[in-house]
């Protein structure tokens, strides 16, 4: 077990560096050139918040509700059919970058980059590298505002090349997510052999 929690955090190190390599232009794919552009978020999106719904009518079924905290809950309806990216707007977790799933309620209380025209793990993933910190206004009750929001610049290489990256990262999240299913089923298998030893 100790190897696969190494190999894990070694997979989120390597993914770490990817990231910088890749975003700062210093590793490319092969078959690609060409320079970047950049752009702001406003000029390939148009980031909206939607209806918040009270912790009153989360179910425990439903389609997935994504709040402040990524998925908070579960609903009966969903207002996105397809996968999005949403960056939470208020709170403490202010600036957190979610890739959602497909059918999900995102409430209020975070931003969704509605008709993005570029590929939307790319962007998932050079948000996620970027951070939005210097984007978040307010200390007591911190927020993003949508003006703001417009403003912050990605680049953009074309969208094939955009695609690829987005893949790459996406490939290298299931590794990881594996790994940690992985390491919780012999957590598991651990802790029912140790209680089998105590009868």
């Amino acid at each position: 077990m100790c190897l696969l929690i190494i190999n894990n955090e070694l997979l989120k190190q390597q993914k770490q560096g990817m990231l910088q390599k890749i975003f700062k232009q210093e590793l490319r794919f092969p078959g690609f050139e060409g320079k970047w552009e950049k752009v702001k978020l406003g000029e390939i999106s148009n980031p909206k918040q939607w209806k918040t719904i009270n912790s009153a009518q989360l179910l425990e079924i439903g389609y997935p509700v994504y709040g402040a905290n990524g998925i908070i809950g579960y609903y009966s309806e969903y207002n996105h059919k397809q996968e999005t990216v949403c960056v939470t707007c208020r709170g403490a977790t202010c600036g957190n970058v979610h890739l959602t799933q497909r059918k999900s309620y995102i409430t209020g209380n975070a931003m969704v980059l509605e008709d993005l025209n570029q590929n939307l793990k790319y962007t998932y993933y050079y948000l996620l590298y970027r951070g939005l910190n210097d984007v978040i206004t307010g200390s007591a009750q911190p927020q993003i505002t949508r003006e703001f929001l417009r403003a912050v610049k990605i680049i953009l290489p074309s969208l094939p090349e955009q695609e690829k990256i987005g893949n790459f990262f996406s490939l290298l999240d299931r590794l990881i997510e594996l790994q940690e299913q992985k390491i919780a089923l012999l957590k598991q298998q651990k802790q029912g052999l140790l209680q089998q030893m105590m009868i």
